[in-house]
């Protein structure tokens, strides 16, 4: 691994340790398909451990809260060579409101920052950088007393415009999780 792979992944253990201080954390898998600028598919596959930071996870009422989330998963897209694949680290906080108490419905907004192990390369989508920030948009349903929850999520993966070409792609995820 190269060094700055090596920095990037030292960041991500070190931003899970608020996750793992704190009494609620969850852990699962999100798979979901992403679409680039040409129309062009990819597959998504993660890991992903979350952890309450700040906030009321027992409350009665509705209520927001500060998540942290960590994440290792492998894209999967076709190209003119063959299939590819690739490696995909993130972290992010995560802003979560809570219809009501331990169960219900929430609506979550977060902005997080990805390294890739390699530069998405598939005709002419390519990202100039490594490092991807990752807007996220989610709506889910967690199950009574925090046993785990499901939601449906939009990310939009991109290097903001820090390097050109910067096409993005956008992926629609499925996440699934269970409190640990």
């Amino acid at each position: 691994m190269r060094k700055g792979g090596a920095q990037c992944v030292a960041a991500l253990l070190l931003s899970i340790l608020p996750a793992a201080q704190s009494a609620a954390v969850d852990a699962g898998i999100e798979f979901g398909r992403g679409k680039s600028k040409d129309a062009s598919e990819s597959d998504l596959l993660r890991l992903v451990a979350r952890g309450l930071v700040l906030g009321d996870g027992e409350g009665k009422a509705a209520s927001w809260s500060l998540w942290w989330e960590a994440s290792v998963g492998t894209w999967r897209y076709d190209t003119e060579s063959g299939r590819k694949q690739l490696l995909d680290i993130g972290t992010a906080p995560s802003l979560r409101y809570m219809s009501r108490g331990t169960a219900g419905f929430f609506g979550e907004l977060s902005v997080g920052v990805h390294y890739l192990s390699r530069r998405y390369v598939r005709g002419e989508n390519e990202f100039s950088t490594r490092v991807q920030f990752s807007p996220t948009l989610g709506v889910g349903y967690r199950f009574e007393s925090g046993a785990g929850e499901i939601a449906l999520r939009y990310q939009h993966l991109s290097n903001a415009d820090i390097k050109r070409p910067n096409p993005g792609v956008e992926f629609l995820l499925l996440s699934v999780s269970r409190k640990f």
